[in-house]
């Protein structure tokens, strides 16, 4: 348990990078925008992402050195150039870790449209920043804002992370994955598809639980070869399946194998 001191440090640490945030955005991007759109134009998804970057990594660093995460082991590389990840999802720690673990890519999530008013600053940069934001209660405008989200990932550089579960379980163990993003990200991109396995992070699973289980915790990232573009294509259909038996057998390894205790 996290005690009250270090609580308020995180979140006036959050806080205060958001105001942070905030005033980049201000003066960097809508300013210069609306002044000239050939500036906007020319650095709007520039700026937008190195703001991004600089946000997830801040994050990260309050959960490191503040909440009290112990450790995060990465096993595996993350392949050159922009690519497909898909990674199961076991706490609202996730996020960070991974924008840590790919703080060399613009990485542009899949997130529920109820997020786009919660969370300072990480809900303006979800209408602005290039992410694909679906709502999981119409399937229709689900498929329709992943295919505008695909569209436009070249031109942010952006590299789409999918959490194809589309919720936490209780123990960490990975629920069956939805095809749909998967498959429409696969095909509608070309890009290689890079599977990435979470664990150890289970017990901080919402946000009650962050503070309360956070501390002390050591997470690993196990990072397994890539599905090419064209394997992916030719496993049009079946490449959600693989990607589930996949991860969920890596998963049990790294449970069996070298456990990463939680307290």
């Amino acid at each position: 348990m996290l005690g009250t001191a270090r609580v308020a440090a995180f979140w006036i640490g959050f806080l205060v990078l958001a105001v942070v945030c905030h005033v980049y955005r201000f003066v960097l991007i809508l300013v210069p925008g609306v002044v000239s759109r050939r500036y906007r134009r020319r650095y709007y998804r520039t700026l937008w992402n190195v703001v991004i970057r600089f946000w997830g990594r801040s994050v990260y660093a309050l959960c490191r050195f503040v909440a009290g995460m112990r450790s995060v082991v990465v096993e595996g590389t993350v392949p050159a150039g922009r690519c497909v990840v898909v990674a199961n999802h076991q706490s609202t720690a996730d996020i960070p870790v991974l924008f840590e673990v790919l703080r060399d890519k613009n990485v542009k999530f899949i997130v529920k449209k109820e997020l786009l008013r919660s969370i300072p600053f990480a809900s303006t940069a979800l209408r602005e920043g290039g992410f694909g934001v679906v709502d999981f209660d119409n399937a229709w405008k689900t498929i329709r804002g992943l295919t505008g989200f695909a569209r436009e990932l070249a031109a942010w550089d952006g590299t789409p992370l999918i959490f194809p579960e589309g919720r936490r379980t209780d123990d960490g163990s990975m629920a069956p994955f939805h095809a749909a993003g998967i498959e429409l990200l696969a095909r509608a991109t070309g890009l290689p598809v890079v599977p990435v396995v979470v664990d150890g992070l289970w017990r901080a699973r919402t946000a009650g639980d962050f503070f309360a289980h956070l501390p002390g915790s050591r997470c690993r990232v196990r990072i397994l070869p890539a599905i090419s573009g064209a394997e992916a294509a030719r496993e049009r259909g079946n490449l959600t399946r693989i990607l589930h038996e996949t991860m969920s057998a890596e998963l049990a390894r790294m449970r069996g194998d070298a456990p990463v205790p939680v307290r």
